[in-house]
């Protein structure tokens, strides 16, 4: 007893200071929990199992080349973004199938894991383009956006 008596400051003082660097540790752990992790998480972590690779786009990019002034198709994340412009005097239904035709491209697997998003613009000057169509994984089907009227 005569030991904590005469030392009780300095063991205050070292209570103190445990306390401090767990309260930091803790707070370090609160605020900064996801240091090691990337950016979109561990949603990514299946997309080695499922690829696009680099001949699927030059497959699906040949496919339209002759229905399209141009065609691109660019792999982020879990969304697959195909752009394209079809060509003068297409309706907006036959871009709306050109958009759909595109899904025949990809696998089932490929489905169910991807999101894809076509945006589908037009070299005439129609009010009804742009259009986006957007397929979750999860749904069989693309959901487009509501058709403007044309004045």
């Amino acid at each position: 007893m005569k030991f904590f008596r005469k030392h009780k400051t300095v063991i205050w003082l070292a209570i103190i200071l445990i306390l401090l660097v767990l309260g930091a540790m803790i707070a370090k752990e609160f605020f900064f929990s996801s240091d090691t992790e990337a950016i979109y998480g561990t949603r990514l972590s299946k997309i080695k199992e499922v690829p696009i690779t680099a001949e699927v786009k030059k497959k699906i990019k040949n496919a339209f080349k002759e229905e399209t002034a141009s065609f691109a198709i660019r792999l982020q994340g879990r969304i697959i973004n195909i752009s394209m412009t079809v060509k003068e005097g297409t309706t907006l239904e036959a871009a709306k199938e050109l958009g759909n035709k595109t899904l025949e491209y990809f696998s089932d697997k490929e489905k169910a894991y991807y999101d894809i998003q076509i945006i589908i613009e037009s070299k005439s000057e129609s009010k009804q383009f742009p259009i986006i169509g957007y397929k979750h994984h999860n749904k069989e089907s693309i959901s487009w956006t509501y058709d403007r009227a044309e004045s």
